[in-house]
């Protein structure tokens, strides 16, 4: 069994972590009773911290505790998230290991929250103590203050997408055990099975890690496979970015130069180089995310009994997970570029407008002051009135 090391743990935290939002932060609260139903063998000595992590959750929720960052928040609710997962990185159906990757993050979630927990602590302990009959109900919880007439569709839409996710899980593991099961009846159809049981060295538990070894191995080496790949995907991307980047900048330069309008190009600049540094490994971390165990239509490919069709689907499936990572970054830059020709238009409209306008008051002035004028005012006030709408078509024909 691979190891898992502190930095899968930091890994794992962040990605779950990454997932909750302060529409969904309160969906855990609903699945106490499942998370501490795994509170065993490695996870037993957290009992206590995972009470007091749900605690706090729980006071968020209802507002009596704010004095703690969201990010905080986040890191717990996703730990928690993780340990309730019954698929991560060391499947929860492997005993007694599938927990040891649980409890490794619920013990980074806590050494590094400790500052906030500790004063969350010290807090609840002022706090009068609520009985039984008086605990918070959290379907009675106004968690999405922001728009608190949408609370109950949210929360609604909220447990049904749980539900799902449940559901999904349960499939997976269906099928995960259905592979181990018909690996096992192979290899005890390849081997004597009776000398294996006098020797006391077969276990079928050690066959299933085994198996969940493999499956853990043939992906990371598909992962390993597609980075150079990657890489050179977000090169041409950023190459091709360049280019058309430095076109419009150009042509945007020409219409500031031409007409005096004041255009951010730091700003656009900017926003540019925050795309490009976005890109640096995105396409990969679409690859990883998908192909793994985590991923529904990944593991149901895996479950294939047939090789030849398992690894077709793969990579159709490998296939398609590329152009999902490279259409992302393709969306970004199309966003990127037609927020720009967006704000140029708007600041050129605008300047527009106030040209016509400029004419419009030279030409009713000239209208209504040509009675009392001499003929020598009128044909200045005339040239004046033809000059600004010559001004006009010029900055029309420039924009």
């Amino acid at each position: 069994m691979p190891e898992f090391t502190d930095e899968d743990a930091e890994s794992e935290l962040h990605r779950y972590a990454g997932d909750v939002n302060k529409n969904n932060v309160g969906d855990i609260l609903t699945k106490e009773s499942s998370v501490f139903s795994k509170v065993r063998g490695p996870l037993e000595k957290f009992g206590k911290d995972i009470k007091d992590l749900f605690s706090m959750v729980k006071d968020y929720c209802t507002g009596d505790y704010r004095e703690i960052p969201w990010a905080t928040i986040a890191s717990i609710v996703g730990s928690l998230v993780y340990v309730l997962s019954p698929i991560d990185l060391i499947p929860d159906v492997i005993p007694i290991l599938g927990l040891l990757d649980d409890a490794a993050v619920i013990s980074l979630c806590l050494n590094s929250l400790h500052d906030d927990i500790k004063k969350y602590a010290e807090w609840k302990k002022d706090q009068p103590l609520v009985q039984e009959t008086e605990a918070v109900d959290i379907e009675e919880t106004v968690l999405y203050l922001d728009n608190p007439d949408a609370r109950v569709r949210q929360q609604e839409m909220h447990a049904a997408e749980m539900d799902r996710i449940e559901e999904t899980q349960r499939q997976q593991i269906k099928l995960l055990k259905e592979t181990l099961e018909k690996t096992v009846e192979q290899t005890l159809q390849l081997t004597n099975a009776q000398s294996l049981s006098n020797s006391g060295s077969y276990k079928q538990e050690n066959t299933e890690i085994e198996t969940i070894q493999k499956i853990h191995a043939k992906l990371e080496k598909k992962r390993s496979d597609f980075r150079k790949t990657t890489a050179e995907l977000e090169q041409c991307i950023r190459g091709t970015a360049e280019v058309g980047f430095a076109i419009m900048i150009s042509e945007i330069e020409k219409i500031k130069s031409n007409t005096g309008l004041f255009i951010d190009l730091p700003g656009v600049k900017q926003k540019y180089d925050s795309f490009v540094q976005h890109l640096d490994g995105s396409i990969i971390d679409v690859v990883t995310r998908r192909v793994s165990l985590a991923d529904a239509e990944c593991a149901n490919i895996l479950a294939i009994h047939s090789i030849d069709e398992r690894e077709q689907a793969l990579e159709k499936f490998l296939e398609g997970v590329l152009v999902q990572g490279v259409n992302n970054a393709k969306d970004c830059l199309d966003m990127l570029m037609w927020d720009t020709l967006n704000m140029v238009s708007f600041v050129v409209t605008n300047r527009i407008e106030d040209k016509k306008q400029e004419v419009q008051r030279a030409a009713e002035e000239f209208a209504s002051m040509g009675k009392n004028l001499s003929n020598s005012e009128i044909i200045a006030k005339d040239k004046q009135y033809k000059n600004d709408l010559a001004c006009l078509e010029q900055f029309l024909k420039l924009a």
